[in-house]
């Protein structure tokens, strides 16, 4: 019987071994009812910094007696946003700069 939340925990540097589409069966059961408060079958599910999408029960294309979840995107960190924001501007000032001395 499912219920409560879901939550997923990588541990040990794993998340940074996810891809995108990797599936992990959570649970097996001979007979699976209820659903989670948190996620529906079918939603998603973001932990650490990979997201997924999580199938269960009637429905599920993995087994309406299982849980699955489906890596579906690579969260990136705060700080990678940073990083290609400066890059980008020393790309657009160096771009310019070129530009100038070719005039």
């Amino acid at each position: 019987m499912l219920d409560g939340t879901l939550s997923l925990d990588l541990i040990n540097g794993f998340e940074s071994s996810v891809q995108i589409g990797d599936m992990f069966t959570l649970a097996t059961s001979s007979s699976l009812s209820g659903v989670f408060t948190n996620v529906p079958s079918g939603g998603f599910l973001s932990t650490d910094n990979v997201g997924f999408q999580i199938f269960y029960g009637t429905g599920s294309p993995f087994g309406a007696n299982d849980v699955t979840a489906q890596a579906f995107t690579v969260v990136p960190e705060p700080g990678t946003f940073a990083l290609l924001g400066a890059a980008g501007i020393a790309l657009f000032v160096f771009r310019r700069r070129r530009r100038a001395q070719e005039f």
